[in-house]
């Protein structure tokens, strides 16, 4: 839809010019601007897809690859097949349901157990 009215994703300056990085975008020549163009593109469609993903089931996946940007590290996917199995592959983390009002745990303590080489919890 963009493109039907002459521009491209992968024209946004902003994104050019970090491709572009260390060159500059007046010293550049056409063929590493053209490169440039073409990796914004794919980072911007991958992205777009990883953001329109579901937050549900993705939305911590999302927390974390922006927690990590800003640590530094970037594990953005660069292209949509990067992004496609990562969000195939992702786990979502597992959770522990609170428990109910009421309700309590006379087991509190543990000691372990050593049997036949195995190590046990065995409540107290």
């Amino acid at each position: 839809m963009i493109e039907h009215y002459g521009r491209s994703i992968g024209d946004d300056r902003a994104l050019l010019l970090e491709e572009l990085k260390p060159d500059d975008e007046n010293t550049a020549s056409k063929k590493a601007i053209e490169v440039a163009r073409e990796t914004a593109k794919r980072k911007a469609y991958a992205i777009a897809f990883l953001k329109r993903s579901d937050k549900v089931r993705y939305g911590q996946l999302i927390t974390d690859l922006e927690n990590q940007h800003t640590m530094g590290n970037d594990n953005y996917p660069t292209n949509i097949t990067e992004t496609y199995n990562l969000l195939t592959n992702y786990k979502k983390p597992r959770t522990v349901p609170p428990r109910r009002s009421g309700e309590t745990n006379t087991n509190t303590s543990t000691t372990p157990v050593v049997q036949e080489g195995m190590t046990h919890v065995r409540p107290t």
